[in-house]
């Protein structure tokens, strides 16, 4: 064996590194050959790539969600030019904006502006198009509460009362304009007086004498107009004297479903876009609810009401209006909602007015007949609606509705022809007549 100083790495090495490189050689004779790596001993040097990345080693992407500075520019111009009532500026700068490719809250908001360009312009369908939108990318955005209440409007302008109601009470909570607020709660409170329902809290204190200008024509057509048509209360009690053959009274007495205490109307109703006709009928009255449609007129309205609404499971009663026997008016279904007096389609736009009794066999009284001919006449005024478009009941359906006497008055009233004959007759729809089928 070589001695340290005749090792074959003395004349290849400088002396400083001959020293270190005996110290090794002396070690590995000891010890051995050396041992192979372990895969612990390999983690290390696989773990530092990894390390680099996760410290910077690989630039980070930009945030999708994030809007360019020129994109927010655009965005506030827009803004800006919709606030200053330049609608066709900030329209054209809007539109850009809804591209998939920008980030979602600029869509959001660029729907959001174009909405209210359309509720602006008068066009509520084009509105609700881009609200649905506004409210689906703004979802999880403070803009959010602000697009479902203007989708809310939309509907409502739209005559859309149930889905419109459904947007404004979700928006409510989470609006903190003031304004906002109380535009939503006027909605709300609002469409339930029209759908006769109870007031509602905070909605009804809230909405209590604020006025919006802006939904005058939504809620228009469902109020009636107290300078067409007079209110009155009915007398404390029922009339001993029979009412003398007088000419037609100057003004139509009306009695409201208040005074008469009418259940409320159900939900399960249709609104009236608008009226366009106007059908006559009787009520067919059979047995005891003859002589009680003559002597307790609220009572028998009432158990009318009742009959349709449990039995029946109508909403409320068939008919708008009914006319007693002495001439007063009674306000039946709420004239804002479609009726269930003619059959099927047929009562869409049609108002519904029934003379109390059976005028198969005998006239109505001239009083009763008098109030009929003013209510027409006031009726077709207002909603612009032909005698062309006024019939009696046999006319949309086969049946013997209004009865022969009834109807040949309308006709004459009217310059109507005469019916086809020889029409099957069918029993009018009420609880004393046996067999009687549903006309709506």
């Amino acid at each position: 064996m070589l001695r340290a100083s005749q090792s074959p790495l003395r004349p290849l090495l400088p002396a400083g590194a001959r020293s270190v490189a005996s110290g090794a050689l002396r070690r590995q004779v000891r010890s051995g050959p050396p041992r192979r790596r372990t895969r612990s001993s390999r983690l290390p040097a696989l773990l530092l790539p990894l390390l680099l990345i996760g410290c910077g080693g690989t630039p980070e992407k930009p945030d999708p969600s994030t809007p360019s500075r020129d994109t927010a520019s655009s965005l506030t111009r827009a803004s800006l030019a919709l606030a200053s009532g330049r609608t066709e500026e900030a329209r054209l700068a809007f539109a850009p904006l809804t591209s998939p490719a920008q980030p979602t809250s600029v869509r959001g908001e660029a729907f959001l502006g174009l909405g209210r360009i359309a509720l602006r312009t008068g066009e509520p369908e084009l509105a609700a198009r881009h609200l649905d939108d506004a409210r689906a990318l703004l979802r999880r955005n403070p803009l959010g509460p602000t697009a479902e209440l203007l989708y809310g409007d939309a509907q409502m302008r739209l005559g859309r009362f149930q889905s419109g109601t459904t947007a404004l009470l979700n928006a409510f909570p989470y609006l903190v304009d003031d304004r906002d607020r109380l535009r939503a709660a006027y909605l709300i409170d609002q469409t339930r007086r029209c759908l006769d329902l109870e007031p509602v809290e905070p909605y009804a204190s809230l909405a209590r004498g604020k006025e919006f200008p802006e939904y005058t024509d939504i809620f228009a057509p469902y109020r009636v107009d107290p300078a067409t048509i007079e209110i009155a209360r009915p007398p404390s009690r029922p009339r001993v004297e029979a009412p003398p053959p007088a000419a037609a009274p100057p003004t139509l007495s009306l009695i409201g479903r208040r005074d008469w205490r009418a259940s409320p109307t159900r939900k399960n109703v249709v609104p009236n876009r608008r009226l366009t006709r106007i059908t006559i009928h009787h009520t067919a009255d059979q047995g005891s609810m003859v002589s009680l449609g003559s002597d307790d007129t609220e009572g028998y309205l009432r158990r009318l009401q009742s009959y349709f609404q449990k039995t029946k499971k109508y909403a409320d009663l068939p008919y708008h209006f009914l006319i007693a026997k002495d001439g007063r008016v009674f306000e039946g279904r709420p004239i804002q909602f479609q009726g269930a007096h003619a059959g099927g389609r047929s009562n869409q736009e049609n108002i519904g007015i029934a003379l109390i009794g059976n005028f198969e066999r005998r006239a109505p009284s001239e009083r009763q007949f008098a109030a009929l001919q003013l209510l027409v006449d006031q009726l077709s005024r207002k909603h612009g609606i032909a005698k062309s478009r006024i019939y009696p009941h046999c006319d949309l359906k086969e049946t013997d509705c209004p009865g022969a006497i009834l109807e040949g008055r309308v006709r004459s009233l009217l310059a109507l022809p005469p019916a086809e004959e020889g029409l099957p007759v069918c029993d009018h729809l009420h609880p004393s007549a046996p067999g009687a089928v549903q006309v709506d």
